[in-house]
């Protein structure tokens, strides 16, 4: 993982001959995201290294790599593609002080991308970096973590629903938590939805279940843990403001029980693991939705395409296609600009005497491409 890195950065920076410098600081959300979380990162693993809990250390590097490959490099792509000097200061700043928090578990390789990234002796001859200079954003830590946590149980639910992420729909509602405009564009990137919605009403998704911790309980109420457990099954309880719970004539504290969301019947949701909060998806697909979808599946096919022709990044294409099926066709022609602007072509006619064969949605397609 930190290879991948490592080979994303010097693939546009090399591309662009571009010199990267470290910073600390960035007028971009994400860019302070990830900086933030790479000083909480290097204050655990400095902790677990010191105080010998490897393990912790280990755990932390390998959540902190993950967050940056699948969230911050695949957010920020396009930055780099359009040569954003910003972009490529946060990531390698990120890459160089990742190697030397990393050296002592992972010497060889962090050896490797440190040396090829500052060209100096080794960063086993550096000090642990303390980053006293990025200054930790809690709030937004906070919010970018929740953010991918939305981002997934979306991806939960379109798995469990069958509906790929090529499919846009309609609308997703975030019920019990606001956010702002500008994280909602990246849920509507995300997840492919047209709309992002918010909605207090947690009781019109989902009904509020308790689960007693029945070991804990035992210990603490003894003889009246009876009582409580008759009323438990009776669902005669009740939740009260300051977080505690009332059944069976005893007041349990949050530590004796667990609130969970069980959604109600016909909604397409995934509560949180606060239990506080859900996201909800409209999964009813108009044929609008799916002829879009299937001009995202043919962007796929053409990627692919380019991919295998061993076709450089930055090439543009012509690109030919046929199909006899009426509502790909519709679909392909509708989302014409869209296609054009993902696989980079400055021309496309239907008309494919002889090029690679697909289905997309059941319908038969024969596509092709060629340098400009």
């Amino acid at each position: 993982p930190l290879w991948n890195a490592f080979y994303f950065f010097t693939l546009y920076a090399n591309a662009d001959n571009y010199k990267a410098k470290e910073v600390y600081t960035s007028n971009e959300a994400i860019d302070n995201y990830i900086l933030s979380k790479l000083k909480k990162m290097a204050d655990v693993v400095k902790n677990g290294i010191e105080t010998y809990d490897v393990a912790v250390a280990c755990n932390e590097i390998a959540s902190f790599i993950e967050v940056l490959n699948n969230w911050y490099i695949r957010r920020t792509r396009d930055r780099f593609w359009e040569g954003d000097a910003q972009a490529f200061d946060v990531l390698y700043t990120v890459l160089v002080n990742l190697c030397k928090i990393a050296a002592p578990l992972m010497p060889f390789v962090s050896e490797y991308v440190y040396k090829n990234l500052t060209k100096e002796e080794s960063v086993h001859l550096t000090d642990y970096p303390l980053l006293n200079e990025i200054k930790f954003d809690a709030c937004l830590v906070e919010d970018m973590d929740f953010l991918q946590d939305l981002c997934s149980a979306g991806k939960f639910i379109r798995e469990e629903k069958n509906l790929r992420n090529r499919l846009p729909l309609k609308s997703l509602t975030v019920v019990g938590r606001k956010l702002s405009d500008a994280y909602s564009e990246i849920i509507k990137d995300e997840l492919n939805v047209k709309q992002v919605l918010f909605d207090d009403n947690l009781s019109a998704y989902a009904d509020k279940k308790i689960y007693l911790f029945t070991p804990l309980l035992g210990k603490a109420l003894g003889k009246d843990m009876g009582a409580v457990m008759a009323a438990y099954k009776q669902g005669q309880w009740t939740l009260n403001d300051n977080g505690t719970l009332s059944i069976g004539g005893q007041t349990l504290n949050n530590d004796l029980f667990e609130v969970r969301l069980d959604m109600k019947e016909g909604v397409a949701g995934r509560a949180f693991a606060s239990n506080k909060a859900l996201v909800s998806l409209d999964t009813n697909v108009t044929p609008e939705l799916k002829r879009e979808g299937m001009a995202r599946d043919f962007v796929r096919l053409v990627q692919t395409l380019r991919k295998d022709k061993d076709f450089n990044i930055s090439d543009r294409i012509e690109l030919s296609y046929s199909t006899s099926n009426s509502e790909l066709a519709l679909a392909i022609d509708e989302n014409k600009s869209y296609i054009t602007e993902q696989v980079l072509a400055v021309k496309v006619n239907n008309t494919c005497g002889d090029g690679a064969k697909d289905v997309i949605e059941g319908a038969d397609i024969c596509y092709d491409a060629k340098v400009a």
